[in-house]
């Protein structure tokens, strides 16, 4: 009795272990297909106004550097000055010409209005024949020559005055200003020194959203769709998670290839750059190298 109590456990329990066997093992998910991409570029990462070289308006020496290199600075903020002695000489001077000038203009201007009521007299009296008609006729002659001397003197006035909001203005442009919010990258002058014409005083980066200036081989373009997406990664860390970035504009020119590695070698390569933002901005450096992968349209 008690042999035949364990040959049935025994079946019991294999018939338990066959029903488990039996019971379906989910199968891996297969792995995401990598997304197709119909054109791979070189880029850089950029701003929309990208890096500025601003210049001296004129040759002359520096008077003052107000910045240093990496500041941040608001727009209209005084950056650097030159020496604005000279001009401001000739400014003096002509401030003193106006004055003279509006002297001269007030003392005609009262002898005109002397005249003006001495020939209105002259004339109620020749009307009454109290006097004779020929002073009235040197009256008016006076007087004529009292206003021809007033207008040439108030035109010589208005001359000076647009001289000197030309020297003011000679005198403000000496005042070099951040033409927006952003960054001071180099200063390239100090205090004594001369700036001279093409050389740039500082470079200046202006705020603004990141971008990625690529450079599209000319035989993948036709591929491209502005809108369509774009996997960014960054050349110094190939391992790290691309970015997102969504195709905004397309050139219009071909020109010759700058980043790519063979481009002295193969100057025969034609390129046309384009211009990606990116779907959330990152903490990158202007500057950076990139790989641009266009994504096929679904």
């Amino acid at each position: 009795m008690t042999f035949k109590v364990r040959v049935i456990g025994m079946l019991v329990c294999v018939g338990m272990l066959a029903g488990c066997s039996a019971e379906k093992v989910p199968a891996p998910k297969a792995a995401a297909a990598p997304v197709a991409a119909v054109a791979i570029a070189r880029g850089k990462i950029d701003t929309q106004k990208g890096i500025l070289d601003i210049y001296a308006p004129v040759e002359g020496e520096v008077d003052a550097v107000a910045v240093t290199e990496g500041a941040s600075v608001k727009r209209g903020q005084e950056l650097l000055r030159l020496q604005a002695t000279a001009a401001e000489l000739d400014l003096s001077l002509l401030q003193a010409e106006i004055g003279q000038t509006e002297v001269a203009l007030k003392g005609q201007q009262e002898s005109l209005t002397r005249l003006t009521q001495q020939t209105k007299r002259l004339q109620e009296a020749a009307n009454l024949g109290a006097t004779e008609m020929q002073k009235v006729d040197e009256a008016l002659a006076q007087q004529k020559q009292a206003e021809t001397a007033v207008a040439m003197t108030r035109a010589n006035l208005e001359i000076l005055q647009k001289r000197q909001a030309i020297a003011q203005w000679q005198i403000q442009r000496l005042v070099i200003k951040a033409p927006a919010d952003g960054r001071v990258l180099k200063v390239y002058a100090q205090a004594g020194s001369r700036a001279g014409a093409g050389k740039p005083v500082i470079t200046y980066l202006p705020d603004g959203a990141l971008v990625v200036r690529a450079e599209v081989n000319e035989s993948f373009v036709v591929g491209l769709k502005e809108g369509m997406l774009a996997d960014i990664v960054i050349e110094s860390h190939p391992d790290a998670k691309p970015l997102v970035a969504r195709l905004k504009k397309i050139g219009q020119v071909y020109r010759a290839a700058q980043l790519d590695d063979e481009s002295q070698v193969r100057t025969n390569v034609r390129v046309l750059e384009c211009v990606l933002e990116f779907e959330q901005q990152p903490d990158l450096r202007v500057g950076q190298n990139v790989r641009v992968s266009f994504r096929k349209q679904q």
